[in-house]
């Protein structure tokens, strides 16, 4: 389930004519290393990267946008809180396209804290969504 919703965040990157990521880099790092440094990938505690599983060039652009969307995807209010220029810079790339836009959308409203508990930190990394 996992995989099959980065692969998703890499063919809505590549529809929506990749999405532009000037001034993003940190944000960027902060949610792949968040998303891949427990569970699954625990080998590694803090700082995953997309080097880590062996992607070089652009490739480590595109790891680190698929992530960041299929964050977007999964809990919106993670992202928005966590990086939200990246949530932006994805919005205006994705939202306008008539492409995508008849199938997904992704909203710059954040719910009121307490609504959802979803964006709430697990209690291994508090600064990382339960999913």
């Amino acid at each position: 389930e996992r995989v099959i919703g980065h692969e998703v965040g890499h063919l809505i990157d590549r529809v929506a004519g990749f999405v532009k990521q000037d001034g993003l880099d940190s944000e960027l790092r902060h949610l792949y290393s968040d998303l891949n440094s427990r569970g699954w990938v625990s080998k590694w505690q803090k700082g995953a990267k997309p080097q880590d599983f062996e992607y070089v060039g652009d490739d480590v652009k595109r790891e680190l946008m698929a992530e960041a969307i299929h964050a977007y995807r999964t809990n919106p209010n993670y992202i928005k809180t966590i990086a939200p220029k990246t949530a932006a810079a994805i919005r205006a790339a994705v939202n306008p396209n008539p492409l995508l836009n008849k199938i997904i959308q992704f909203n710059s409203f954040a719910p009121a804290a307490g609504l959802l508990d979803a964006g709430q930190p697990d209690s291994e990394n508090k600064s990382a969504p339960k999913w």
